[in-house]
């Protein structure tokens, strides 16, 4: 089993959130957990600074500001979360085109 803690400090906007993220991961480790989440975490300098303060394999949410995939592997970061994202894009990709199938009364637009 791989218990992966997830902490929203940067999620719910703390102040001081590197120090708090920090005295989480250090209680966490003390715990024995095996990874870290921290949501909404998108700064490059913030998630350079959590990943070199920590053991634990750090894992981000997908974000539009988060950094590429290449860049975020040299910051430390082990894992990506896109959590329901894809799937909310999708739905709107779906009624997008359902709207298409009404207004044209034809199913061409899911064959464009």
């Amino acid at each position: 089993m791989f218990i992966n803690v997830r902490s929203d400090v940067f999620l719910l906007d703390f102040p001081n959130k590197i120090e708090e993220s920090k005295y989480r991961l250090k209680q966490y480790e003390m715990a024995g957990v095996d990874g870290i989440f921290l949501p909404c975490i998108t700064n490059e300098n913030d998630i350079k600074e959590i990943a070199e303060t920590t053991k634990l394999p750090l894992n981000v949410m997908c974000m539009p500001n988060l950094p590429n995939f290449e860049k975020l592997t040299l910051l430390g970061v082990k894992r990506i979360s896109i959590g329901n994202f894809a799937n909310a894009f999708l739905n709107k990709q779906l009624e997008k085109v359902t709207l298409q199938l009404l207004e044209r009364n034809s199913f061409s637009p899911i064959f464009e």
